[in-house]
């Protein structure tokens, strides 16, 4: 008999742990849902050399470690600006695929006071005039694709940041317009796109208005890469965790909302 009745202990423990396991996995799921993100923003346009760094350096790893505690969003118009009346401006002579020595920081830094983020109501001429590109005509197409991909993506960062981190990668590589329809086209296929409805959105008037959209969110600044980790402008964008490094800033934003630790912050910071 004591033989007999030896297994039940065995058989009640192998139940007590298989109905504790989705009591386990339900709390985890929802301590998950509970944690509050951190927010990221980023201003920048393809063509600045220290945004594409920035992009393919601090940010990708950021996203590769650490998605799951961040709230990112791109926006694609950066140093970018229309001729306006008041701020003046002109995109005579802009290259094609190198620096414009015609571009003027005093006119944007007007143009972003009276058509970016800073002006309530946005002058009736902000996006009519010609668009100045900082490094060329290349510049403002591939920014203009960035923004498409953001639209297309439904402006979910793990959507259309790996066709940002593409273009990005082979920018200097476009030279003529047949040589950014091949980028845009293999980048949209490597990123699951449909390459002719991103395409048609970057040369089309969908592209200018999501590009326009992405000026009227654009802060005063007085360069680019410009980013926000809530709301607190990062001072250093070439490090990832030095002391105000964009994962370190991350981290500690994280673990001040109330979070508990990811590996990657712990390993950063320590333990609390």
């Amino acid at each position: 008999a004591l033989l007999a009745d030896a297994p039940a202990p065995a058989t009640a423990a192998v139940g007590s742990a298989a109905s504790a396991a989705p009591i386990v996995a339900i709390a985890a799921a929802r301590k998950e849902r509970s944690r509050e993100k951190v927010q990221v923003r980023l201003f920048g346009m393809a063509g600045c050399p220290f945004t594409r760094g920035f992009i393919e350096g601090p940010v990708s790893e950021m996203l590769a470690t650490s998605a799951d505690i961040v709230e990112f969003q791109l926006h694609p118009f950066g140093n970018t600006y229309y001729v306006t009346k008041e701020c003046g401006g002109s995109a005579e002579g802009m290259p094609f695929a190198s620096y414009f020595p015609g571009y003027n920081s005093s006119v944007r830094e007007c143009f972003d006071q009276r058509c970016g983020s800073a002006a309530q109501s946005p002058a009736p001429d902000c996006f009519s005039g010609a668009l100045v590109c900082q490094h060329g005509v290349t510049d403002g197409m591939v920014t203009k694709a960035w923004a498409c991909a953001r639209h297309a993506a439904g402006e979910r960062a793990s959507r259309y940041m790996p066709f940002v981190e593409c273009t990005s990668r082979r920018f200097l590589g476009i030279t003529s317009e047949a040589r950014f329809r091949d980028t845009v086209e293999h980048c949209a296929k490597a990123s699951e796109f449909s390459p002719k409805k991103l395409l048609r959105c970057a040369e089309g008037p969908l592209g200018k208005e999501l590009l326009d959209q992405q000026a009227r969110q654009t802060p005063p600044h007085s360069g680019v890469p410009l980013a926000f980790v809530n709301g607190v402008e990062l001072e250093d964008t070439h490090c990832v965790v030095c002391l105000d490094g964009l994962l370190k800033r991350v981290c500690d934003a994280s673990r001040a909302l109330g979070n508990d630790d990811t590996p990657t912050c712990q390993g950063i910071l320590g333990k609390p």
